[in-house]
C-alpha cells in the first residue's frame, strides 16, 4: 500500500510543504527564520521564545526547502523537484482516467504562484504538465491518441469569471450549476458557457496560459507588490481514444489559491479590502469543509466500530429462552445514528471555491495539495494557521476511480431496467 492510500480502498490528500527564502525587504530587515526541516518534518519556532516546548511539529509526504542553498541536511528543492513528487503522478493518474487536482495553498506572498507558474529557468508545476503532455505523451507514435481541450478561469469576489473571453470584451460571471446524481452518476459540478479551446502543442498550451494570466485580478499590498486577488483555475481535459471510436475522459485541475491576509499587514483599503474579505471568506469556508470532511470520516469510523463491537458481543452472549413467559423481545444493543443531523454537514455549497472542489476533497478524484510558508518570524502566525490547515487537508481521503465511459454506463442501465 502506498503511502497516501488507506486501509479502507480509498486515497489520501497527499499533501507537500514548501519554505521559500526572504525577501529583499526581510533581508534588510534582519528578519531571523524560524522554521526547519528535517526529512518530511517541519518545526516552527516560537520568535519570543527559543525551548523545545516552544515548537511546533508537523509532518507531511514531502518537503521542500527552498530557504537557501548553504543548508547541508536539506538540499535546495526547485520546482522540478516538486514535479517529480507531486505533477508527474498527476499527470499518470489522468492518463489512466482518473480526474486528479493539484492545488497550492499558503498567505499571500508565500510563494504560491511561483510553485504553480515559476519563473525565468524555474518553470512552474503548470508549465511544466503542459511540456510533459505535449514532448511525452501527445507526441508519442505508437501510443494511444489523446484529444485535448483546456479552459482558464479565477473565482473573484466568488464569481466566476472565464479568462479566456475574446479580448475585446469583459470577463462575465458565468453560472454554476450542480447536477444531481442520479442512479449510477454521481453528483456533477459545471460551469456553463466556459470556454474550452483545442490543444495540442507546447505552444498552444502556452497561448493559453498566457492569454489568461494577462487577464488574471492582481493587487499591490504592503506584503506583496503582486497580490493575487483571485483563486484561478486551469483545467486540461483528456479524451482518451478506445476501440470502437469511444473515448474516455479525465480532467485535471490545477489551482493557484489567493493568500490569506491580516488587513493590518497588508495595509489594503476601498476596493482591494472588499476583495481580501472575499478571499478570506472563501478560505475560512475551505477551511470548514475540510474539519467537516474529517469530522463525518470519524463519524463513520466510529459508528462502524460501535455496531461491529455490538454484534460481537450480541453473538456470544446468552439471551432467554423463547418458551420463558418472561422473555422479552431482544432489542439491539446499539441503534446506529441514522436519524437527521446525525452526520457532518459538509457545507460546499456556502463558497463557490467550495462548491467546484467538492468533487477533488469529497468524490473520486486524486488530490495533490502543495502549501507555501515564509521564513520570517513575522509570519509566524500565517505560518502556523498554513501547516495546521495542511495538516487538516492530509487527514481527508478521496475514492478515486477511473472514469467511465458513457456508453458502458448506458448499456449498464438498460441491463438493470430489463430493457
Amino acid at each position: 500500500m502506498s503511502s497516501s492510500a488507506t486501509a479502507g480502498g480509498g486515497s489520501r490528500v497527499k499533501v507537500a510543504v514548501r519554505l521559500r527564502p526572504f525577501s529583499a525587504a526581510e533581508r534588510a530587515s534582519g528578519e531571523t527564520c524560524c522554521v526547519r526541516m528535517r526529512g518530511n518534518a517541519v518545526v516552527v519556532g516560537n520568535p519570543l521564545h527559543h525551548q523545545a516546548g516552544e515548537e511546533a511539529a508537523f509532518s507531511f509526504d514531502h518537503c521542500y526547502w527552498s530557504f537557501d542553498h548553504e543548508n547541508p541536511t536539506n538540499p535546495y528543492a526547485t520546482n522540478a523537484d516538486l514535479w517529480a513528487d507531486l505533477g508527474g503522478p498527476v499527470l499518470r493518474c489522468a492518463l489512466e482516467g482518473v480526474n486528479c487536482c493539484l492545488f497550492a495553498y499558503g498567505a499571500t506572498g508565500s510563494g504560491k504562484s511561483y510553485c504553480i507558474r515559476g519563473e525565468g529557468s524555474d518553470p512552474g508545476l503548470l508549465p511544466l504538465l503542459c511540456r510533459s503532455l505535449c514532448t511525452e505523451v501527445l507526441s508519442a507514435p505508437d501510443g494511444p491518441k489523446y484529444s485535448i481541450f483546456a479552459s482558464f478561469y479565477e473565482i473573484y469576489n466568488d464569481r466566476v469569471m472565464d479568462l479566456l473571453t475574446p479580448c475585446a470584451e469583459k470577463p462575465r460571471p458565468l453560472k454554476v450549476i450542480v447536477l444531481p446524481a442520479h442512479d449510477t452518476f454521481k453528483a456533477r459540478v459545471i460551469i456553463k458557457d466556459l470556454e474550452k479551446r483545442p490543444v495540442r502543442t507546447v505552444a498552444e498550451m502556452s497561448a493559453v496560459l498566457l492569454a489568461g494570466a494577462e487577464r488574471l485580478s492582481f493587487n499591490r499590498t504592503w506584503l506583496n507588490d503582486h497580490a493575487s486577488r483571485s483563486h484561478s483555475v486551469f483545467t486540461l481535459y483528456i479524451a482518451r481514444q478506445e476501440s470502437g471510436g469511444r473515448s474516455r475522459l479525465s480532467e485535471i485541475n490545477v489551482i493557484d489559491l489567493a493568500g490569506s491576509e491580516q488587513v493590518k499587514l497588508s495595509g489594503v483599503s476601498g476596493e482591494s479590502l472588499r476583495e481580501t474579505c472575499h478571499i478570506n471568506a472563501s478560505l475560512s469556508t475551505l477551511a470548514r469543509v475540510i474539519d467537516a470532511i474529517n469530522a463525518k470520516s470519524t463519524a463513520a469510523t466510529t459508528t462502524t466500530t460501535t455496531a461491529a463491537t455490538a454484534t460481537v458481543s450480541s453473538g456470544t452472549s446468552e439471551t432467554p429462552s423463547s418458551t420463558s413467559e418472561s422473555s422479552t423481545p431482544s432489542v439491539p444493543a446499539v441503534v446506529p445514528a441514522v436519524c437527521s443531523g446525525s452526520t457532518p454537514h459538509v457545507p460546499y455549497r456556502d463558497s463557490k471555491l467550495t462548491t467546484l472542489l467538492s468533487g477533488s476533497l469529497g468524490g473520486s478524484s486524486r488530490t495533490f495539495m502543495v502549501a507555501t510558508v515564509a521564513p520570517g518570524a513575522r509570519c509566524v502566525h500565517e505560518t502556523l494557521r498554513t501547516l495546521r490547515f495542511a495538516e487538516g487537508v492530509s487527514r481527508v481521503v478521496t475514492q478515486p476511480r477511473v472514469n467511465r465511459e458513457v456508453e458502458e454506463i448506458l448499456a449498464e442501465l438498460k441491463q438493470r431496467r430489463g430493457d
